[in-house]
C-alpha cells in the first residue's frame, strides 16, 4: 500500500510538471472614420448681358420701347433700361463672384489583423525537490561506479590476476 502511494505520488508530479499550454488566436478589427476638413474657394467669372427689344417711334418722334424681346445674362438678369431725349442707356452690374466653401471629406479604413501566439518551449527550473533527487542520482551512480570497480579489483585478486 505504501508503495502505491509512493508510485501515485511520481506520476502525478510528473504529470503536472508535463502540462502543455493553450494556444491563443486573437483577432483584431480596426475600424477607423477620418474627417478631413477644407476649405476651398469657387471662383464664377464675369458675366455679360444682351438685351433685344422693338423700338417704335410716336407721332412727334419720340421713341419708346413696345417690347423686350430677349434679356440674356447668368447673373445679369437684373437690368435696367431706360430711354430718354431718344437716347437708350442699359445698366447692368456684372462681377465676378466668388464664394467660400467649407468641405468634409470622409475617409473609411478597416484594417483586420489575425495573431497566432505559438507554444514557445521554455525549460523550468527544477524545484528544490527535484535538485535533490538528482543530486541523489549523481551520488548514487558515483557509489555504484566506485563499488563496481572495487569489486572487479578484488574478483580479479582473488583469482590471482592482479
Amino acid at each position: 500500500m505504501k508503495r502505491n502511494l509512493i508510485l501515485l505520488f511520481f506520476v502525478l508530479l510528473t504529470a503536472y510538471s508535463c502540462k502543455t499550454r493553450n494556444v491563443e488566436t486573437i483577432t483584431k478589427t480596426v475600424v477607423e472614420y477620418r474627417e478631413v476638413v477644407r476649405d476651398s474657394t469657387v471662383f464664377i467669372p464675369a458675366d455679360r448681358a444682351t438685351v433685344s427689344a422693338l423700338l417704335e417711334c410716336d407721332s412727334l418722334g419720340n421713341v419708346y420701347m413696345k417690347q423686350i424681346r430677349t434679356l440674356q445674362g447668368k447673373t445679369s438678369a437684373n437690368a435696367n433700361i431706360v430711354i430718354r431725349d431718344n437716347y437708350i442707356t442699359a445698366e447692368c452690374e456684372c462681377d465676378s463672384v466668388s464664394i467660400y466653401l467649407t468641405m468634409k471629406d470622409r475617409y473609411y479604413s478597416s484594417d483586420s489583423s489575425t495573431f497566432k501566439t505559438e507554444l514557445k518551449y521554455v525549460e523550468k527550473s527544477l524545484s528544490w525537490f527535484q535538485k535533490l533527487l538528482q543530486n541523489l542520482g549523481i551520488a548514487l551512480a558515483g557509489i555504484i561506479i566506485t563499488a563496481s570497480v572495487f569489486g572487479i579489483f578484488y574478483f580479479l585478486r582473488k583469482l590471482r590476476i592482479l
